[in-house]
């Protein structure tokens, strides 16, 4: 069963102007912390060694397709876990869907503390077709699994953003 959180959905909108530092302003906090934080082995919690990841940061991919940002999210998550993630058979021939679901997991199993989609820009905008519902209700998904999500980028890039904005207040 994929877990879900009994915890509030938390969620943000971080809004800037193209080039003028909302991005590097999100880098400049995320480097006084850890990304990975390696946990020994706890009989009590039933784990050998833990690769917690105390946040991930995802670029929207420039094409604004889902399998493109899936991509880089098992890259980004490779990177920094030392994983092999986004070369795994499983990965690369699933359906999105499944995709989609196989990241909410690892980022579970792996403890993600925060994950940030970065650099939304006004050509990405969220509501368009290629994103669409589906890439919405993947906020949502996020939100109900308890991992803190903040999006990044452009506020043209959010011109739907009723839709998030909904979901990252309740």
């Amino acid at each position: 069963k994929f877990p879900v959180s009994s915890a509030r959905p938390r969620g943000m909108l971080l809004k800037g102007v193209t080039k003028l530092g909302a991005s590097r302003l999100a880098e400049r906090v995320l480097s006084q912390y850890p990304q990975v934080i390696v946990r020994r082995r706890d009989e009590r919690a039933a784990w050998i060694e833990l690769r917690q990841l105390m946040y991930l940061v995802v670029p929207m991919p420039s094409d604004a397709s889902k399998a493109g940002f899936l991509m880089n999210a098992f890259i980004e998550l490779d990177n920094a876990l030392g994983t092999s993630y986004a070369q795994e058979a499983k990965i690369r021939n699933a359906t999105i869907d499944i995709q989609l679901v196989k990241l909410l997991a690892l980022l579970v199993k792996h403890r993600c503390g925060l994950f940030i989609i970065e650099e939304g820009q006004e050509d990405h905008e969220l509501s368009n077709v290629k994103f669409g519902r589906s890439f919405l209700t993947f906020f949502l998904r996020l939100l109900n699994t308890g991992i803190p999500t903040v999006l990044i980028g452009n506020p043209k890039a959010f011109n739907d953003a009723s839709k998030v904005d909904k979901w990252f207040r309740r």
